[in-house]
């Protein structure tokens, strides 16, 4: 089983909610599964946009079981072609966007009983 699967089959028993800076492929996922998918647009970078995806998630699905941190930038250049901004910008998506989220997520008990983030 692919982990495509295993996440399709798990929308059969969980609601799901998807914050991604590219949610238009989540369009048709959404259409098969329309109470249980919710797909927000939200840039990892920006505090605001995870706020409002906690926010639209908790408006929807009334709390928070899992939340699941996957965003990312990988940076491929040499370190002579690095700098502070690119340093910067991966910090921003890489780390401080999860403290964030775990920041949204655990304000007002949003979580569920045993609620974990992963």
């Amino acid at each position: 089983m692919t982990t495509l699967e295993l996440n399709l089959n798990s929308l059969t028993e969980l609601a799901k909610s998807v914050l991604d800076i590219e949610a238009d492929n989540l369009e048709k996922l959404k259409e098969n599964y329309p109470d249980k998918l919710i797909s927000i647009t939200a840039d990892a970078a920006k505090d605001e946009d995870i706020k409002n995806g906690v926010f639209e998630t908790i408006k929807q699905f009334g709390k928070i079981d899992i939340a699941v941190h996957n965003a990312c930038l990988c940076t491929f250049e040499s370190e002579s072609n690095s700098n502070y901004e690119l340093y910067d910008k991966v910090m921003d998506i890489n780390f401080y966007s999860f403290v964030e989220l775990v920041r949204q997520a655990t304000k007002n008990k949003y979580f569920a009983d045993g609620g974990s983030v992963v």
